[in-house]
């Protein structure tokens, strides 16, 4: 057969890539198909152009508070159009990277929308390209075709009055003020974004706290922040009124629905909420089809369709088969100051019957959180206090995303306190403040 892979990856994200570039690792002839851009809504709609845009607003934020510091730092007024070209440029330069990588890997790059039909023979699967209305044939499957932004039942995306998280990034012109729905990492991140470029934002979670899926404690710090800085917030509620009411628009944050077009009424199971069942090994119920990322009943992160994506790869090469794991995955959100978590909380902790205890240390102790004037923040290091094993940690403080490593390595290799107050840790850093947890949980 003419156009036959041993893989074929429906969905160039970052799962989809990672799975791409193992497979070719592994000797394989592959193929990635993409319907829109490489990248998917990470590079394209999410991680990459939000990220860049929360840069910008520290820039603008160092510049306004330069006063402060009592340095004449001149400001020539605030030119939206410049921090989306900014945006723009960063990734379209990591979008040549990918592309670049895949040459070099000799993966096959297929713009078009595919659809997985009958199989072809016992050994092959078949896949149909809807818009050159050709077919490619794989030994294996790998479906990861990501999520799209999730509408209330009533109130539907309209670009103008009712936006997506994918809308705010495409602005050309800033809103005087604007009505998030949703408080979880997408809303919040928004609101960060929104308010540091001058918007009012009022922003409303249905749940007790801000990031419902975090530790409690972190969601109500949040919220004392975020009224710091004239965010409005109000949490155990929903909306008042519906959007059309509202006078400025409404952002809908309310997370992510699966993008399972690609399946075309297969026979591959689905759970309730619409995600394709897998096994502990990402085998979906077909032999010989594999999905990851968003599409399956997993923590949406990049990070976490890449790791799917390089064990989907290697089961559906090697003869002896990899469970993934899914106790240690490092969850961050980009806010001021940043937030990242990662294992056990201690209320977790305790419910798995762990005698479990919590070191807590504040930044203002950190030398280098003071010198750069971010001292807001703690770092909660959850451990077992008959094992001294790493059990998990909170973070909400600067670099939270990169300190949040530490503790993942510790949790994963099941290490214990002394191992990390054994370690010694440059001064000043901000990575201290893990270094010291560990001698707080040893005093």
């Amino acid at each position: 057969m003419s156009d036959t892979y041993d893989v074929v990856i429906i969905g160039a994200g970052p799962g989809g890539f990672a799975a791409a570039l193992e497979a070719s690792r592994l000797g394989a002839h592959v193929a990635l198909v993409e319907k829109v851009q490489i990248g998917g809504v990470c590079l394209n709609w999410g991680c990459i152009p939000t990220k860049t845009l929360i840069a910008g607003v520290e820039v603008l934020k160092t510049v306004r508070d330069a006063a402060a510091w009592g340095i004449d730092a001149p400001c020539n007024g605030f030119d939206l159009s410049v921090l989306m070209a900014r945006k723009n440029a960063v990734v379209e330069n990591l979008r040549n990277g990918m592309l670049m990588q895949l040459k070099r890997a000799k993966i096959a790059l297929i713009e078009d929308e595919a659809c997985i039909g009958l199989a072809s023979s016992e050994s092959h699967h078949t896949i149909n390209l809807r818009r050159s209305e050709k077919s490619i044939y794989a030994k294996n499957i790998i479906v990861a075709t990501g999520s799209v932004p999730r509408e209330l039942p009533d109130i539907h995306f309209d670009r103008k009055t009712v936006l997506s998280s994918r809308d705010i990034l495409t602005l050309e012109k800033l809103p005087r003020a604007i009505t998030i729905i949703g408080g979880g990492v997408i809303g919040c991140e928004c609101a960060h974004i929104l308010n540091g470029l001058g918007v009012e934002v009022t922003l409303f979670e249905m749940a007790a706290h801000l990031l419902p899926c975090e530790d409690a404690e972190l969601g109500k710090r949040l919220a004392v922040s975020f009224k710091k800085r004239g965010i409005v917030v109000h949490v155990g509620k929903m909306c008042a009124a519906p959007a059309a009411t509202y006078d400025t628009p409404v952002l809908i944050a309310i997370g992510r629905s699966q993008d399972t077009l690609a399946l075309c009424g297969q026979l591959i199971d689905k759970n309730e909420n619409g995600t394709i069942c897998v096994n502990d090994y990402l085998q979906c119920s077909v032999r010989g089809i594999y999905a990851i990322g968003d599409c399956i009943d997993s923590p949406q992160l990049a990070h976490m369709a890449s790791y799917e994506g390089i064990v989907a790869a290697r089961n559906a090469l090697r003869d002896t088969p990899e469970k993934m794991r899914y106790d240690v995955v490092p969850n961050c959100v980009y806010v001021k100051p940043e937030i990242a978590s990662v294992g056990l909380t201690l209320d977790k902790a305790k419910k798995a019957g762990l005698n479990a205890v919590v070191s807590k240390i504040l930044f203002s102790a950190i030398g280098k959180a003071q010198v750069i004037g971010s001292p807001e923040g703690f770092l909660k290091l959850v451990y077992d206090m008959t094992s001294k094993k790493v059990l998990g940690a909170q973070i909400m403080g600067p670099s939270a995303s990169d300190i949040i490593a530490e503790i993942a390595l510790c949790v994963r290799h099941e290490l214990t306190v002394d191992a990390i107050a054994e370690t010694i840790h440059a001064h000043p850093s901000l990575s201290e403040i893990v270094f010291e947890a560990a001698h707080g949980a040893l005093d």
